[in-house]
């Protein structure tokens, strides 16, 4: 498991709501059209995910051994204003990519 990073923002129109709960949206004309172009870091021990969180972005899938020493642990820290993508251009595409529908995993 990990971190999945969409190299996709929404439209700068949008509110806090709609970022959250739009889901069909974001899929149809925001993620599909660019493949579900992303990043995704994996998880390990001791590391930092530092990224622009007016991407969207989600926890991939996990699988952790059981017990509580094995967990994982989320630590989320936000700082300054939230720079949305163009709403001229509603697929992301303005925003810097690994590649046209590019899947990156580090």
């Amino acid at each position: 498991g990990g971190m999945v990073v969409y190299t996709a923002k929404p439209p700068s129109s949008w509110d806090f709501e709609a970022f959250n709960t739009d889901t069909e949206f974001v899929v149809e004309e925001l993620l599909r059209p660019n493949d579900f172009a992303n990043v995704t870091v994996k998880h390990t021990t001791n590391r930092a995910v530092i990224f622009d969180s007016a991407l969207f972005h989600q926890t991939d899938r996990y699988r952790f051994k059981k017990g509580y020493e094995n967990g994982r642990i989320n630590l989320t820290l936000l700082f300054g204003e939230m720079q949305k993508g163009d709403d001229d251009d509603i697929s992301g595409s303005s925003t810097s990519s690994p590649g046209d529908g590019a899947k990156q995993e580090l």
